[in-house]
């Protein structure tokens, strides 16, 4: 059997005439046969159109800008769109959780605040009972006196002698025993046995010199004092600030509200008994005496050393 040549493809203005003129003689025919030749071409002419597909919602919306776009320029379109839409969603939901992570870490710089402030106004009043003994110049205190107590009281209580001594000296070992636990920050835990003996060399005890006591009760009196002073400051800038309390340290700083703990006073330069009338400086107050250049000396104000 013999074969032909090849046929070769028909190219599309080719095919195009071939639709061209069956739809023309299907139109002739049908105006023979008395029927409706308009009606047949418009039919066959919506058959043998090449039928298009709407692009997605993308494509549309880029080629009411661009009717003629590459695919290359499409293809930017859809990158530019992605990114921008992805951008305005990240940064919204970061900055709604990083808004949230503050004003968390906030409430619980408050919380713990308070806390810490709630303890020393706590101790405050039993605080300054022991510094009501203390200002008894015949109260006595220092290691022979813990040691001896326990002797002296079951001596008096033989012989019945007067316990007005040893009843102040009772009260003010439990005071310090008092203080102890509660110099554990709050929320840190139970205090073990080793960390009790710690914070017990660090309060007011029995067994410390008068001197010893005097300063450290002042100490702890003011540092009760100042932490209120800073949890009202703190909550100020926490309302402020809806909530965050990140560069409150700064804002204190920079602003001169950091209260002091103690006071710095020159003797040659100011006269002690007007700042006492004033109110600046107190009975049993501890200051730094910075009456001799290069020698600050931490002190006790005693109204009985100035009269």
């Amino acid at each position: 059997m013999a074969f032909g040549k090849p046929k070769t493809p028909l190219t599309p203005e080719q095919l195009q005439r071939r639709q061209n003129i069956g739809v023309g003689l299907s139109a002739l025919s049908e105006a023979l046969r008395g029927g409706d030749p308009v009606g047949r071409t418009l039919a066959l002419q919506q058959t043998f159109a090449p039928k298009t597909t709407k692009g997605p919602a993308s494509y549309e919306e880029y080629i009411r800008t661009d009717s003629t776009p590459t695919e290359a320029e499409y293809l930017a379109f859809l990158q530019e769109k992605e990114k921008a839409g992805a951008t305005r969603i990240d940064l919204g939901t970061q900055e709604e959780e990083y808004i949230k992570s503050l004003a968390k870490l906030g409430e619980t710089d408050i919380t713990e605040s308070r806390k810490i402030a709630a303890t020393g106004r706590e101790l405050i009043p039993r605080l300054q009972t022991a510094q009501i003994l203390l200002q008894n110049p015949d109260f006595k205190t220092g290691p022979l006196t813990e040691k001896f107590l326990p002797l002296k009281k079951l001596y008096n209580d033989i012989t019945g002698q007067d316990q007005t001594e040893v009843s102040g000296q009772e009260l003010f070992q439990a005071l310090a025993n008092y203080t102890v636990p509660r110099m554990r920050p709050p929320g840190s835990g139970a205090t073990s046995d080793f960390e009790a003996n710690l914070f017990a060399t660090a309060t007011i005890g029995l067994g410390n010199t008068r001197e010893s006591n005097e300063l450290l009760v002042a100490t702890m009196i003011q540092q009760a004092k100042r932490e209120q002073e800073l949890l009202n400051l703190k909550e100020k800038y926490f309302l402020e600030n809806k909530g965050n309390t990140v560069g409150f340290e700064q804002y204190i700083a920079k602003n001169n509200l950091m209260p002091p703990l103690y006071k710095q006073i020159n003797l040659q330069s100011q006269d002690i008994g007007e700042l006492y009338d004033k109110g600046l400086i107190k009975d049993g107050e501890a200051y730094i005496n910075m009456t001799t250049p290069g020698l600050p000396e931490l002190t006790v104000f005693r109204t009985s050393d100035f009269e």
